[in-house]
């Protein structure tokens, strides 16, 4: 059935957790369906590695860490105690080889940091008949910046173009109208090499915003055909033959 009038009240980020997903979004959100179901499994022998999702937590906390400027050095005991990584000396190296990698993730990234952020902006932006709200924070006085220490998938690509849209529509005084995100090389699976995408002022950001919108609406009362990774491929394959010599 068509959704209640309240629903036409979208959080910003609602929008973008609709688009990475929007079966799952109809799913859990209109309809209280969960799907998941997950087994645990206990390990009957001592790891000597660490798995992906174990990995990416680990980097994320000695990212956030080091950001704050302190030594990953410091972090090394407690997360030995923690019991995250394997026990003595392959412990200490995988930890080591993750700082590193980290290290330089700081480097490249916060030279894009050196000024104080903005202060957050709220969104309240009415469009086609809708209340988009949110909030927009890591903005710095040359641009909104957005970061994940991992090979840049297309959520990631849709969460920075939703927020840049919103930025624009918004033209709040002072702040800029140009975005960046910045992760790892996707097309690298051999190596953890660092990029960056910048994204330029859009003029008719409320139109694009508009249509958003508009499928999020369709997207509440039938699966909305949209899978953002096959979608990325296809445009960058369409984009690629489009390219001038």
């Amino acid at each position: 059935s068509e959704p209640e009038e309240g629903w036409k009240t979208v959080d910003l980020d609602d929008l973008f957790r609709f688009f990475c997903n929007p079966a799952r979004f109809l799913l859990n959100r209109r309809l209280g369906i969960h799907l998941e179901e997950r087994a645990v499994i206990l390990e009957e022998r001592e790891a000597f590695e660490i798995k992906d999702l174990e990995r990416y937590l680990l980097e994320k906390n000695l990212l956030t860490y080091r950001f704050t400027g302190r030594d990953l050095k410091d972090l090394f005991p407690p997360i030995r105690a923690s019991g995250k990584l394997p026990h003595g000396t392959v412990g200490r190296c995988i930890y080591e080889n993750l700082s590193q990698g980290v290290e330089s993730f700081v480097e490249k990234t916060g030279s894009y940091m050196q000024e104080r952020p903005l202060q957050p902006l709220e969104v309240a932006l009415g469009i086609s008949g809708f209340r988009l709200k949110g909030r927009i924070e890591a903005i710095y006085p040359e641009r909104l910046l957005q970061y994940r220490y991992a090979r840049i998938k297309s959520r990631d690509r849709l969460r920075v173009w939703i927020h840049h849209l919103a930025l624009n529509s918004l033209r709040a005084n002072n702040y800029p109208r140009i975005s960046m995100l910045v992760g790892l090389d996707p097309n690298n699976r051999k190596e953890m090499v660092w990029t960056a995408w910048e994204y330029s002022p859009v003029e008719e950001s409320d139109e694009i915003l508009g249509k958003l919108l508009e499928a999020y609406w369709a997207g509440l009362v039938k699966p909305l055909h949209f899978f953002p990774e096959s979608s990325w491929k296809y445009a960058r394959m369409h984009l690629g033959k489009n390219k001038p010599d």
